[in-house]
């Protein structure tokens, strides 16, 4: 059903596209397809803004529904006004279109069904930007980098392989953040007070959680204890512990992050049989849910986790001092149980072992990628776009967008911007993430022997060169992107299937009979679709791998 809106909505706005063009000359007309999206890019592209006639540029940005009082909206507020003015003498008029967050999707394909899109869209789904693309929904972009692009080309290069279709570039994309990982997480005086070392092997994170069940050394009563604080599969914005805890036992990831199941490990490809398995009917996969279906009839995960789907309940056993360990992004939870245990220290630790010794992050040493930027092809002038995209990172425009301004909100010391007041920033600059295109494309990155400068307390430091250190160590050396191959199960079935497996992981992990229910999983997965979705990326891979060489 996806499938077919998404063909209705590319349909309408191709239709609208070639409305827009239809005075174009008999011999245009006759092109080829391909030939007539050039020509209309060259001559739409040629009209440069000036400030005396600037060009209009409708932007989507997200409304997440808080703008702090007095502060305005998301469209009109202080940093839309001001990139407004600065804009202006490019010759560049911006207007904003708010999209409701939690409505991204909907919003967006219903912009492109009706022609009434902005001129710079976003999104975070890779087989969204695909579709676009894939049936003539957005604007094709080499030769308009090439044109108005020259910092796109120097800053954002080598990622534009992640937002290209069929070896054409699609779409434009900022850096993220410099890579830190530290997701597994002790409660370190739990630990001393037991006199027991940090684990290393999942066999020595399961008799710590035993020893914190039994022994209950945070003093909360044995029957409060949750030794290990999980939410449901999938979670929004909680990885769930389906993620880091999978990689001991051997499951990969080897569709790489974002080509498979955002919150467990894409799966294992085979390269000598070029099979590709997701981690459902898959060896290791199976040893992990047994492992959890343990621990769970021990007591030692929440009773109701399986239902705990907004993370509610995982939130409130962190915040009461009750959790003993976790597997969760934020680099530092003890902000989140002070309160409760003012001698809290919750520490990051490193990757546990597998079998053969392996240790692993999922993320890689270097920035990626942050979100698929389109240009509809209902848009005028993507020209004009491309050359205001290539503006924001001359100019570093992410820069002020994300601190602010020297001597109101921050000050400069030794070259390292440092926040003068946390409270204020947080609530000046409140929409910086969602206004900020290019991420964090020349931004610079602190030493190590300078963090003191951002962060007085100790600790502070020590966490963020542990978890920059975790990310050079066992981190990934580059991506492997499956943006722009064509996968047709995926768009059909991608998320039911995604949707199966989430819920049933957590009915295998709570089973009475554990191989009965592991069983009714797999061969659910396979009347799903499971098998097809497998072997469609076990070729995706191929491929992916194949452009490489």
């Amino acid at each position: 059903m996806k499938k077919r809106v998404v063909s209705f909505f590319l349909a309408c706005i191709v239709a609208m596209a070639a409305f827009t063009a239809c005075g174009a000359p008999s011999s245009t007309q006759s092109a080829s397809g391909s030939e007539l999206a050039n020509s209309e890019a060259a001559s739409q592209a040629a009209n440069i803004g000036t400030p005396d006639n600037p060009t209009k540029i409708r932007i989507e940005v997200f409304d997440r529904g808080n703008v702090p009082e007095g502060k305005g909206t998301v469209t009109d507020n202080r940093w839309t006004q001001w990139l407004k003015e600065e804009a202006l003498k490019a010759g560049f008029d911006l207007e904003w279109v708010a999209c409701p967050r939690d409505q991204e999707v909907e919003k967006l394909n219903a912009w492109m069904a009706t022609g009434s899109a902005p001129d710079l869209v976003f999104t975070y789904d890779a087989t969204l930007f695909t579709s676009f693309a894939q049936q003539g929904g957005i604007w094709e972009l080499d030769d308009l980098i090439a044109e108005y692009g020259p910092h796109i080309e120097e800053t954002v290069g080598y990622l534009l392989p992640q937002v290209s279709y069929q070896g054409k570039v699609y779409g434009l994309t900022g850096q993220s953040a410099f890579p830190t990982a530290a997701p597994l997480k002790i409660r370190q005086d739990w630990l001393d007070i037991l006199d027991m070392p940090v684990p290393t092997t999942i066999d020595e994170l399961t008799e710590v959680l035993r020893a914190f069940k039994e022994k209950d050394p945070g003093n909360v009563g044995s029957e409060n204890v949750v030794p290990f604080a999980i939410p449901a599969p999938g979670t929004v914005g909680l990885p769930g512990a389906y993620l880091n805890l999978m990689f001991p036992f051997g499951v990969r990831d080897d569709a790489g992050y974002n080509n498979g199941f955002a919150c467990m490990p894409s799966g294992n490809y085979d390269e000598a049989t070029g099979e590709f398995r997701s981690p459902v009917d898959l060896p290791e996969a199976k040893e992990f849910y047994r492992w959890m279906n343990q621990l769970y009839k021990e007591g030692l995960l929440p009773l109701e986790f399986a239902i705990d789907t907004t993370g509610e309940k995982y939130m409130q056993y962190v915040a009461s001092g009750v959790a003993g360990f976790v597997d969760q992004n934020a680099l530092d939870l003890n902000p989140n149980t002070i309160d409760a245990v003012p001698t809290v220290d919750w520490e990051p630790i490193e990757p546990l072992k597998g079998k053969d010794g392996s240790q692993r992050v999922q993320l890689v040493k270097k920035q990626g990628m942050r979100m698929y930027i389109m240009i509809p092809k209902t848009t005028e002038n993507p020209g004009e776009v491309v050359r205001y995209f290539d503006w924001l990172i001359e100019n570093n425009v992410n820069d002020v967008i994300s601190n602010g301004f020297e001597g109101e909100h921050y000050k400069l010391v030794e070259g390292v911007k440092i926040a003068i007041d946390k409270e204020y920033n947080a609530k000046d600059i409140f929409n910086a993430t969602d206004m900020n295109l290019t991420g964090f494309t020349n931004q610079t990155y602190t030493p190590n022997d300078k963090l003191y400068l951002q962060y007085e307390n100790e600790r502070d430091r020590e966490i963020v060169i542990k978890a920059r250190e975790f990310v050079e160590k066992y981190g990934a050396e580059d991506y492997l992107s499956l943006v722009g191959i064509d996968r047709p199960v995926n768009m059909e079935s991608g998320a039911a299937l995604k949707k199966y497996m989430y819920e049933g992981a957590a009915k295998v992990i709570v089973a009475e009979d554990f191989e009965a229910e592991y069983k009714k999983y797999v061969d659910g997965w396979y009347q799903l679709g499971g098998g097809e979705f497998d072997a469609e990326l076990a070729a995706a891979i191929q491929q992916a791998k194949a452009n490489l060489k």
